[in-house]
């Protein structure tokens, strides 16, 4: 019997759930970096800055699983795949590597380089506050999505809909709820500044990243 063709029903109960395999994914290895962080600051370690800037540098790994991800799916050869990663550093007027190429890249990622640092340092350093538990900063950090509604309203012209200005107060919401619950504390106040801070850099990273 020959095989049945792939209909859009099975396409999309296919990438619903890989949907739900990557966002589960996400999620999982958020929580356990989250949790991993806040175990960092014990026995007087405080170098915030420090944790950032190493945990950055595990970044250097996923090239690599890329190269291995189109080598083994697709069987790119792993030459075209770095032929094609270098054409960052070449255009059409400049030679290769030059010095006017680098610096028009530099300003290019530099700006999403600093935003990276900062929105990171924002929530690490909200995990730092012995008085706020990794469940508050990850909850007000979870308000990112109505900030990048507000960001791509406004900056990148998007339709608005009902269901997203029903979920933007109701985000606000609950951030100023938590904040009632939490009492306000000092450290409470700080934790949350630092925290919501640190949502409204990874939605400013994801909306500008459309300029690209």
């Amino acid at each position: 019997m020959a095989p049945q063709p792939l209909t859009f029903g099975r396409l999309d109960k296919r990438k619903l759930l890989w949907g739900v395999v990557i966002v589960l994914g996400i999620s999982i290895s958020w929580v356990g970096a989250t949790q991993a962080t806040k175990s960092t600051y014990s026995g007087g370690f405080e170098a915030t800055f420090f944790l950032v800037w190493f945990s950055t540098c595990w970044m250097i790994v996923c090239f690599p699983l890329y190269v291995l991800k189109e080598r083994l799916i697709y069987k790119t050869p792993v030459r075209d795949l770095l032929r094609n990663s270098l054409q960052i550093w070449r255009s059409d007027k400049r030679s290769f590597l030059s010095l006017a190429t680098f610096a028009s890249v530099a300003c290019l990622v530099m700006p999403f380089c600093l935003l990276w640092i900062a929105t990171n340092y924002m929530y690490a350093k909200a995990l730092a506050l012995p008085q706020f538990a990794p469940a508050d900063v990850t909850a007000l950090f979870s308000s990112a999505p109505a900030f990048v509604f507000v960001l791509s309203t406004i900056v990148l012209k998007d339709k608005i809909t009902v269901l997203k200005l029903f979920a933007v107060p109701m985000a606000i919401t609950g951030v100023v709820l938590f904040q009632y619950a939490e009492g306000f504390s000092a450290v409470s106040i700080v934790g949350s500044l630092f925290s919501v801070g640190a949502a409204i850099g990874a939605a400013t990273y994801k909306v500008s990243v459309f300029f690209m």
